[in-house]
């Protein structure tokens, strides 16, 4: 029981985890390179050495379309026909490239100088392609679902963004691609039109610089909390019509304020209604401090809530109660006693 690859008949043995890459383009590489070469015989017996062509999780019996774990072979220890049916169980491929003359010989020779050097460079060439075979994929979209199969008719995992480097696994004739994440282990299944294959090389580059973002944005929002909280502390120390100023949290005037539901609210002799900043950006308001707090409401440093009134019923500046709590007047255009308040709603 035989196995013969393009005229080269193999051999197995094991090594340790190494670059994984396609055994058909190694052999076909090797081949050019002169490093591989045919032969006609193979003896599993007396050979403990040999070329490890690719490694990977499960073992597969076919070389041309697999990418293999090698498995331990002591000198000896395998017949010429007993390898190939241990090799289905817990071996690989690896190719035998020894002449018949050498095999022959009982005595290690010592390889000249030039044929050393001819084997290191070529050695260099082969192993500067393992290195960079692309054996990852670089998501290119801003947001990319990452699912429990190969088909939008499964379920989402997680969402993965633009720049995540994942190592891919195998391929879907559909155009998936089987995908692990390289931190957790976690697998799924990505479109293959969203993904930039990679070397190994290049993906430890853009996993450094993805760290990096993540530190990033994460020292910068320690510092806005830090500087959210120290805001916080500042307005509440006043007060406005015996009610604590707060820079984000909602503050509790009536159990009933206006609301989004609401079209107009009457409360303590205006009426209330409210504007939104997703229509009116309001990008020329003078707002020192402006921000989103809590409730929805656009508020200034201070903890007052922003609002529009009419000039002649409220000038610019002027506080005003409203039912969701302090409010200066930074804006006009309302109708005479209407209190419009500013939102994010």
């Amino acid at each position: 029981m035989e196995k013969e690859f393009f005229g080269v008949k193999v051999m197995g043995v094991r090594i340790g985890r190494t670059q994984k890459v396609i055994c058909s383009t190694i052999l076909m590489v090797g081949m050019v390179l002169g490093i591989i070469k045919p032969t006609q015989e193979v003896m599993a017996k007396n050979y403990d050495t040999g070329i490890a062509v690719a490694v990977q999780e499960e073992v597969r019996a076919e070389l041309e379309t697999a990418i293999l774990q090698l498995a331990d072979v002591e000198s000896g220890s395998l017949e010429q026909n007993s390898f190939f049916e241990k090799a289905q169980a817990d071996m690989g491929w690896i190719i035998d490239d020894t002449p018949d003359t050498e095999r022959k010989c009982s005595e290690e020779t010592e390889p000249q100088e030039e044929q050393v050097a001819d084997f290191e460079e070529r050695s260099e060439v082969l192993i500067q392609r393992i290195e960079e075979a692309k054996n990852y994929g670089m998501v290119t979209c801003n947001r990319l679902n990452f699912r429990k199969g190969p088909g939008v008719k499964f379920g989402i995992k997680k969402v993965l963004t633009k720049g995540s480097v994942y190592e891919i696994l195998s391929y879907t004739k559909s155009g998936w691609y089987h995908m692990k994440e390289p931190s957790t282990g976690i697998t799924g299944y990505v479109s293959g039109q969203y993904m930039k294959e990679i070397s190994e090389k290049t993906a430890l580059k853009e996993q450094k610089k993805q760290e990096q973002k993540i530190k990033a944005a994460q020292r910068a929002e320690k510092a806005r909390r830090e500087a959210e909280k120290k805001l916080e502390e500042e307005a509440s120390k006043k007060s406005f019509e015996g009610v604590k100023l707060q820079y984000s949290e909602p503050y509790k005037i009536t159990s009933n304020p206006l609301n989004r539901r609401m079209d107009v609210k009457e409360y303590r002799g205006h009426r209330e209604t409210y504007y939104s900043q997703k229509v009116l950006p309001g990008g020329g308001l003078n707002i020192p401090g402006r921000h989103i707090a809590k409730d929805g409401t656009v508020r200034d440093k201070n903890g007052y809530i922003c609002v529009a009134a009419h000039g002649k019923y409220l000038k610019q500046g002027q506080k005003v109660m409203t039912s969701l709590g302090p409010g200066i007047v930074r804006d006009t255009g309302c109708s005479y006693r209407t209190i419009d308040v500013y939102v994010n709603w």
